[in-house]
């Protein structure tokens, strides 16, 4: 599946075909992703969460809707990734049609977060994470995992994280 960037995004918002404006991803880096479009004067119209905890809720005001919601949705998309499980939702986006897929990558990077609200407002919903927003160490994550979402491959096996076992002696009668 093929990930558009934002100089893309910028050829896909001047067509005249309607779309439906969608942020994968109801946390964080909704919150970063959702500042970043309103910078570029650009209205979300949902917000979809595989967590059932978010759905049917207002996440910044924006309905949180399911993966099966998204589907239902007849008119094409564009649909940015604002979360970290990148292949997971490329695997389910594949089964849908009449989409777009964008990273936030280029979006964040060309975003001044200077007057950005790093912390949650308290009269959100308890569903969503109240933590303090890490601008930049939340878009460095984010952009690992889209570097690495990017150079997957079925030839390549990517590790994350492995785990080595030492012994305190060997007695050599592994023969």
């Amino acid at each position: 599946m093929n990930l558009k960037n934002l100089n893309s995004f910028k050829n896909f918002i001047k067509s005249d075909v309607p779309k439906k404006n969608i942020l994968f991803g109801a946390g964080q880096l909704g919150k970063l992703a959702l500042y970043s479009l309103k910078q570029k004067k650009l209205n979300i119209d949902y917000f979809c969460d595989n967590d059932i905890t978010k759905q049917g809720k207002k996440f910044h005001g924006i309905e949180v809707i399911s993966f099966e919601d998204l589907i239902k949705i007849k008119s094409k998309k564009n649909i940015f990734i604002s979360n970290i499980y990148v292949e997971e939702i490329l695997s389910q986006l594949s089964k849908i049609n009449d989409k777009v897929i964008f990273d936030c990558v280029d979006l964040f990077q060309e975003t001044d977060f200077k007057n950005f609200d790093t912390n949650e407002e308290k009269n959100h919903d308890p569903a969503f994470n109240h933590k303090t927003i890490d601008v930049k160490r939340v878009v460095n994550g984010y952009e690992r995992k889209i570097e690495t979402a990017i150079n997957y491959s079925e030839e390549k096996l990517i590790l994350s994280h492995i785990d080595i076992s030492i012994t305190e002696k060997c007695s050599m009668k592994c023969k």
